[in-house]
């Protein structure tokens, strides 16, 4: 059997080292999906319609896996400026200054908001699942949902995904100084 650096499981990159993620190839492919996007409608697009198509068709590439990612903060960093620089290429602003208040009018929340999202909703799916081999998986993780939905305000795995979504939102609309 030969050595690898990582390795490829179900669609994730491992480093097989540190047991840590690799989002590299995430970045790429969302990259490649937004310039696409691009280079058909041009520059004479709405723009609202362009974050719709980033969102529907990018983001997911980029968050592919996010509910089992173990990352560095750098790492982290780097899928925040993918997803933020597609804001400022698509309003053709902000590239010296934080894209969140522009986020926050279109609805859309910034990247560490969005993996905590994922976790907590695909999570509480385990949670809420009949199945004997998820509930058992759930016990083990009961600890990493409350660490992170403690940071929301969300103490219970019976919360439903309404109301995990409203309090990642506040959590993003508290953070906010807008001027």
């Amino acid at each position: 059997m030969t050595w690898v650096e990582k390795v490829k499981y179900l669609g994730t990159y491992i480093w097989c080292k540190l047991g840590m993620s690799d989002i590299s190839s995430n970045i790429r492919r969302f990259y490649s999906q937004f310039n696409n996007i691009l280079s058909v409608l041009g520059k004479s697009t709405h723009k609202m319609a362009t974050l719709h198509l980033t969102k529907s068709y990018c983001l997911s590439a980029l968050l592919y896996g996010c509910e089992t990612w173990f990352l560095t903060s750098f790492d982290l960093h780097k899928a925040s400026v993918a997803w933020n620089n597609s804001f400022r290429k698509i309003f053709c602003c902000c590239w010296k200054e934080s894209v969140k208040p522009l986020q926050y009018f279109c609805g859309q929340l910034p990247m560490s908001f969005l993996v905590d999202q994922h976790r907590l909703l695909f999570w509480q799916k385990i949670f809420v699942s009949n199945n004997v081999i998820l509930a058992t998986l759930s016990r083990l993780i009961s600890a990493q949902f409350i660490a992170v939905g403690s940071f929301y305000g969300i103490t219970a795995w019976t919360v439903t995904p309404a109301k995990i979504k409203a309090a990642i939102w506040n959590s993003f609309t508290k953070s906010l100084t807008i001027i």
